[in-house]
């Protein structure tokens, strides 16, 4: 997700879309993103945190679905999507994912594991950003953007479904 909400606003004036409108849309990003938060903590309680954590990543997909909507099918929806998908999953894994890490990682040592999962989160997320841009700036089209973005969602998510005891949580 961070790779397409860093470049969401040059990607919409890119596409056409007035400056001041499409930096209004990524405030919107920053207000939904506390509800995201607590909404899939919660989702987390009630359907289990895996299928919480699969469904904040579908709306990681469905916002490069967005942007792509936007450069090639615009459509009225196609902003406010973006904001939803980008608002409400930003954020919204860490609840969950500490609940797993938890479950699976008991004990003294918690903490340190917990550390280190944070760390590879913000190393992925920096390096997501800057290879979107090289990636940009390569191909010269933000298209590379987004197939990379999704690539990195699906390969995110892919764990819970390739690995037994996160297919348990």
């Amino acid at each position: 997700v961070i790779s397409v909400m860093i470049h969401s606003v040059s990607y919409m004036i890119e596409t056409g879309i007035d400056p001041i409108y499409a930096a209004t849309a990524f405030g919107f990003v920053g207000l939904l993103s506390p509800f995201g938060i607590v909404g899939f903590g919660t989702l987390g309680d009630r359907i289990g945190p895996r299928q919480a954590v699969l469904l904040s990543y579908v709306l990681s997909l469905s916002a490069v679905g967005a942007l792509l909507m936007i450069k090639y099918f615009p459509s009225p929806i196609a902003i406010p999507l973006l904001v939803a998908s980008v608002g409400l999953s930003m954020g919204a894994r860490g609840p969950t994912v500490s609940i797993i890490a938890m479950r699976i990682f008991r004990g003294s040592n918690f903490g340190g594991i917990y550390g280190i999962i944070s760390m590879g989160g913000s190393i992925g997320a920096a390096a997501g950003a800057w290879l979107g841009g090289l990636l940009q700036d390569i191909f010269q089209t933000s298209d590379a953007l987004l197939i990379f973005s999704a690539i990195t969602v699906l390969l995110s998510g892919a764990p819970f479904f390739l690995i037994p005891i996160l297919r348990e949580q």
